[in-house]
């Protein structure tokens, strides 16, 4: 009896010896070399699967995997597909549940969507837990309109941001110094001046911008349209179409006469062709993503790249506004390593990483970023970035999320980027796209028995 309980008594002194060790180590997350060596015991080598889309930031994240490799033990296997597609494969995933990936790569614009549908996990109690998500990380670094506009539904954040966009300015600052003009601070100069560019010399327009049908119109639209009013798309209160407002209507027009400044073939212009445009020196403006100026300043890729200046979005009649999007890491409901994903999330999003990342490509979501006297030598658009989310930040002010929280909404804008389109192309009036493009917005939302 005596043998016995001196066993126990070994067996408890052990145990607690073992436990104290356990917590002293993981209450030591100072740094990353101690955070990881806590990770390491933890995840015994675990692989973690991970679905992103093909982007700068994900092969900035993909350059800095050994590193984590190496001090955490835990391995990555990466499936990487087009931004195009990523949210069809990411809710066939998880409506499926088939357990497959532990880190989704998010598209703002679908949060809403998916953590609705319980797809994607609420990150409140990670962040909250100081050993999980030790000080180095530093949460509230981030930007509060990327924090808020891309990464939250409700007061839940479901998805760290990885990379922030805005809509901004790109203007040819020889053209602009040879005719004596300056940047457009008001939308009836950003209108102005691709009157007076477009045409001005052999082969020059005034400006480009998205305006393919469908969602790729509906988002260069919108990128002005909230200086127009606060309901372009629906009632930011009600989410009842609201898209034949008088406040819609004149963002319509505005930017259908705005496009007619642009190359003849402007009407098929995604993204990617809106910016070999002006890279090739054939328009006097560009509007579009902020994450879009490395091309802007890459040699080998732009012919003005050493002839571009930058400006925020113009203000409108209802103030000023600009576009908040980008895309976030989050964990699936049905992810089989969720700490392990975690681990890769706070490490790869920390502040501790932002400049390295920065350097591999990334695209910055930091207040710190911008303060960084290196990286702001290398992006001579920082200042006008500042001044972008100085102005989304305003029309937060005024009530208003960029991204309205309907789950529809990218359904949404394609319908109305759809009747847009064939206003530019001069098949209907802005007046007609409104009212058509009201009831099929009406119809959607009836079918889907949210109206």
């Amino acid at each position: 009896m005596i043998k016995v309980k001196s066993r126990f008594i070994t067996i408890c002194l052990f145990l607690f010896m073992v436990t104290s060790a356990m917590v002293a180590q993981k209450q030591d997350v100072s740094t990353i070399e101690k955070w990881a060596q806590g990770v390491k015991a933890k995840s015994n080598g675990k692989t973690i699967n991970l679905l992103f889309a093909s982007h700068p930031s994900t092969e900035a994240i993909q350059k800095m995997t050994d590193e984590f490799t190496k001090l955490t033990g835990i391995k990555t296997n990466w499936k990487i597909i087009t931004d195009g597609t990523i949210k069809n494969v990411e809710l066939l995933e998880s409506t499926s549940k088939s357990g497959k990936f532990d880190v989704y790569m998010v598209d703002g614009f679908s949060i809403a969507d998916f953590y609705n549908k319980k797809f994607i996990i609420d990150l409140s109690p990670y962040l909250q837990d100081p050993y999980l998500t030790p000080s180095w990380f530093d949460y509230e670094d981030i930007l509060a309109g990327y924090r808020e506009g891309i990464s939250m539904v409700g007061k839940n954040p479901v998805t760290i941001p990885i990379a922030g966009e805005s809509r901004f300015i790109a203007y040819r600052t020889d053209l602009f110094k040879k005719y004596d003009k300056k940047p457009p601070t008001t939308m009836d100069e950003f209108l102005e001046l691709a009157k007076f560019f477009n045409g001005k010399e052999p082969g020059i327009y005034g400006v480009a911008m998205r305006a393919a049908s469908g969602r790729m119109c509906g988002t260069a639209w919108m990128s002005i349209a909230y200086s127009f009013t606060d309901d372009p798309i629906v009632d930011h209160i009600t989410l009842k179409p609201s898209f034949n407002t008088p406040g819609a209507l004149a963002s319509v027009k505005f930017y259908v006469d705005l496009m007619r400044q642009g190359p003849p073939d402007i009407s098929t212009y995604t993204h990617e062709e809106a910016a070999a445009a002006f890279m090739q020196g054939k328009v006097a403006m560009w509007l579009d993503a902020t994450a879009l100026v490395s091309w802007m300043q890459d040699k080998n890729k732009c012919l003005v790249w050493d002839k571009i200046g930058y400006a925020p979005p113009p203000d409108g009649p209802a103030g000023s506004a600009a576009a908040i999007a980008g895309w976030g890491m989050g964990i699936p409901s049905d992810a089989k390593n969720k700490e392990e994903a975690w681990d890769f999330i706070v490490y790869m999003c920390s502040r501790a990483k932002m400049k390295e990342y920065i350097l591999n490509g990334g695209v910055a979501t930091r207040a710190s970023a911008y303060l960084d006297k290196e990286l702001a030598a290398r992006n001579p658009s920082y200042p006008a970035e500042l001044a972008t989310l100085d102005k989304a930040a305003k029309l937060s002010a005024r009530g208003v999320k960029y991204i309205s929280p309907t789950p529809y909404i990218l359904d949404l804008m394609g319908i109305c980027g759809t009747y847009i389109n064939k206003a530019i192309i001069g098949d209907i009036t802005p007046e007609q796209a409104c009212i058509q493009g009201q009831k099929e917005l009406e119809d959607f939302l009836r079918d889907k028995g949210a109206l």
